[in-house]
C-alpha cells in the first residue's frame, strides 16, 4: 500500500509516457477503502496511504478531499472496533493536519509543487 501510495504520489517525467497510477486514482482508492467495515488491516492500510498521499491530494483536490477526511472523522472512525486506537490515532493526525491547513506537513520529500 506505501508503495503504491508513493507511485501516485509521484509526479509523471515531462515528455514520458501517460502515468499508469495518476493521482485521481488515489481518490478512489480512499473512497474504496471507506467502503470497507472498518477493520484493523484496513485501517493500517488506509492510514499508511493517508500518511502518503494527504498532501498530493489537498494541493490537487482539497475541496474533494477535505469532503472525504470529513466523512472518515464522522462515520468511519466511529464504527472502528475495539483495539484500534492507534491506528486511530494515526487516522485522526492526519485529519487534522487537513483540518487545520498544515496538509504542507504531510507532503512526502519526492512531491514538489
Amino acid at each position: 500500500v506505501t508503495l503504491l501510495a508513493a507511485i501516485m504520489t509521484c509526479k509523471p517525467l515531462r515528455g514520458g509516457s501517460k502515468d499508469p497510477f495518476p493521482i485521481e486514482r488515489a481518490m478512489d482508492w480512499i473512497k474504496a477503502a471507506l467502503a470497507i467495515e472498518p477493520n484493523p488491516l484496513s485501517m493500517i492500510a488506509l492510514a499508511s496511504f493517508l500518511e502518503i498521499c494527504s498532501g498530493r491530494l489537498l494541493h490537487e483536490s482539497k475541496q474533494e478531499f477535505v469532503k472525504l477526511m470529513v466523512h472518515l472523522h464522522n462515520h468511519y472512525i466511529p464504527r472502528s472496533p475495539p483495539g484500534t486506537e492507534f491506528v486511530k490515532t494515526r487516522l485522526e493526525i492526519v485529519i487534522d493536519a487537513v483540518r487545520t491547513g498544515k496538509g504542507d506537513l504531510l507532503l512526502p520529500f519526492i512531491y514538489n509543487p
